[in-house]
């Protein structure tokens, strides 16, 4: 009966410390993100305009912010 009472404790232990690692590992950053300012969201990428061939039909914006730069490569 004791070395049962060895085994639960030693495995409860291993658990607890188990969930503590985890806990640690996935609790929310307390760390304060600022959101970007307006501005942010309307810039043109001009990087991307080389990248996109000239004959393109049609092009697929993902993540598009105010759609500035989708708006440039149509024009």
């Amino acid at each position: 009966m004791k070395k049962g009472f060895i085994f639960s404790s030693t495995y409860d232990n291993r658990a607890q410390t188990i969930i503590e690692t985890v806990d640690d590992y996935y609790s929310p950053n307390e760390t304060i993100v600022e959101e970007p300012p307006p501005e942010y969201y309307i810039n043109i990428r001009h990087d991307i305009s080389p990248l996109v061939p000239d004959d393109a039909k049609s092009i697929l914006e993902v993540g598009c912010a105010a759609g500035i730069t989708g708006n440039e490569l149509k024009n």
